[in-house]
């Protein structure tokens, strides 16, 4: 009767273990993703130049760790902010060539202006949303920042259940 019971037991733990990596396999190849990451950021490259802010994911389809490479290939320096919001990435809030950041949404983090030629990397860990990335940087005696100038991009974290 013991060794029955022992059976039944480890033959439960194993027919769960089966069914989980059946679920986890079955939902990454249908093209959703794992059902949970461990440990490893999704990397979004970003390259920054006069005129654009290009990066190479505008929809992850996981909220969790997300590692954004930023590459600033222009010939002047560029940031960039990471802001939570609703607001479409072309009608943030601008006053005197700047976005109004904490009127637009929420910003989560930024890389502070760093020069031509140089990168720079910044790992967060993004809840379900929309975003929008983009650069605020005013050159003296403009009048228009580089966000209007098109250096912006939607970004989108989707939720774990999609």
């Amino acid at each position: 009767m013991r060794l029955k019971k022992q059976f039944e037991k480890h033959f439960f733990s194993l027919g769960l273990t089966l069914l989980i990596l059946f679920l986890g396999l079955a939902n990454f190849v249908i093209g959703s993703g794992p059902l949970i990451t461990i440990g490893t950021p999704v990397t979004v490259s970003v390259e920054l130049k006069e005129g654009s802010l290009t990066p190479d994911k505008t929809f992850i389809p996981n909220a969790g760790k997300i590692k954004f490479k930023v590459k600033n290939t222009g010939t002047v320096a560029h940031e960039m902010v990471i802001l939570k919001t609703d607001l479409p990435a072309a009608t943030l809030i601008v006053a005197e060539g700047k976005v109004q950041e904490e009127a637009a949404g929420k910003v989560i983090d930024e890389i502070e202006e760093f020069p031509p030629n140089t990168e720079k990397e910044i790992t967060l860990n993004l809840s379900a949303g929309r975003y929008v990335l983009f650069c605020n940087v005013l050159e003296s005696g403009q009048t228009e920042g580089h966000y209007q100038k098109g250096m912006r991009a939607a970004f989108t974290v989707a939720s774990v259940s999609n």
